[in-house]
């Protein structure tokens, strides 16, 4: 049985809850809203919620559709009203082109490039911690990176929980998912721990002065 859909603003019974999940992929927005009286942008929240989308063949539809009903509007523009669409186009187009050999960046200081790589690469680190993150909690990876991980959920799950109580310990772990621990001047050892560490396959070693 399907279960209800309970926000704080939005209540759905199991009947319109199954009903939107069958319906969805090739229904139109604005019946869904109606048939079930929530807003356009709530049906948006619950359609991410849910994980639905519309199937290639209704969007395909869709496609076709709007461009008979332009092209039909178009024949039954008068000669004026061509015109003036013909112009609108030549002024839009004007205004978004770059002339010969001029780009978007080409105008920019270094001050400015050097403040947009420096912000590309914090999102590119952020962007491939997360995605680590979720990757050693057994999460799905929603990115293209590629990680070296153990196939087992529960053991890098483990790995993870045990590299996080070595390094308060004072064990330095090159690598955010090394699978090193080194043994500084600071590190408070544990005979326990080590021998975890060792039957999840870390490497424990003393670090060369």
């Amino acid at each position: 049985m399907v279960r209800p859909y309970i926000t704080a603003k939005i209540t759905l019974t199991p009947q319109q809850t199954a009903w939107l999940i069958a319906h969805f992929k090739h229904t139109k927005n604005e019946v869904i809203c109606a048939k079930l009286g929530i807003s356009l942008s709530s049906m948006q929240r619950i359609k991410r919620d849910l994980g639905l989308s519309k199937s290639r063949q209704f969007m395909h539809k869709m496609q076709v559709n709007a461009t008979a009903h332009a092209q039909v509007a178009i024949a039954n523009e008068d000669e004026e009203a061509k015109e003036r669409r013909r112009q609108q186009g030549r002024i839009n187009g004007q205004k978004g082109r770059f002339k010969p050999g001029v780009y978007s960046l080409r105008n920019k200081s270094p001050e400015e490039l050097a403040d947009i790589h420096r912000r590309k690469s914090e999102t590119w680190r952020k962007t491939r911690h997360e995605d680590e993150i979720r990757l050693n909690w057994g999460y799905q990876q929603q990115t293209r990176f590629h990680f070296a991980r153990i196939p087992d959920r529960e053991q890098n799950i483990r790995l993870c929980q045990l590299r996080h109580y070595l390094r308060k310990k004072g064990y330095e772990i090159p690598q955010r998912s090394g699978m090193v621990a080194y043994i500084t001047a600071s590190t408070t050892r544990t005979a326990k721990c080590e021998a975890l560490a060792k039957q999840l396959g870390m490497l424990i070693r003393i670090q060369q002065q």
